[in-house]
């Protein structure tokens, strides 16, 4: 495992993993809503390799990934406190940020934001959900934990 002491790149890479993850939804979004292009193609493409990237060198090699998806038995107990608040953490980020979507879905009628979600097709913003919580326990500890 690498051990990247450098919080402020681990913080840049965690930055750049979920703001490519928010750009290949909206351009997904966008594209199905509407019609593909091939700036639209391409604008996707980019973000999905750089959010590709960024998880590889944030979190694969790093080794955060495989640190918390590690059974609690291979843990010792530093790292079971370490990877439990991080699994804690990132479960109440998530409800809420779930909570606020569904929210924003079933409650919004003639607003504009009834009309974005008029055209946004549910595929891209259930998979970005879907990477979003299994990538997020890992962000929060490269972006808080000095080394893990």
């Amino acid at each position: 495992m690498v051990k990247a002491n450098d919080k402020s790149l681990r913080r840049l890479g965690v930055a750049f993993n979920l703001s490519s993850l928010i750009g290949a939804t909206t351009i997904a979004s966008i594209g199905e809503g509407y019609s593909w292009n091939w700036t639209l193609g391409g604008l996707l493409i980019f973000f999905l390799s750089v959010y590709a990237l960024s998880f590889y060198f944030t979190q694969i090699r790093t080794g955060l990934w495989s640190f918390v998806h590690r059974k609690v038995e291979q843990l010792d107990e530093r790292e079971h406190q370490l990877s439990y608040e991080a699994l804690r953490f990132s479960y109440a980020t998530f409800s809420i940020v779930a909570l606020i979507l569904l929210m924003l879905v079933t409650l919004s009628d003639d607003s504009s934001v009834a009309l974005w979600f008029e055209w946004v097709n549910g595929r891209p913003l259930f998979l970005a959900m879907m990477l979003f919580a299994h990538s997020l326990p890992a962000a929060l500890l490269a972006w808080r934990a000095e080394v893990v």
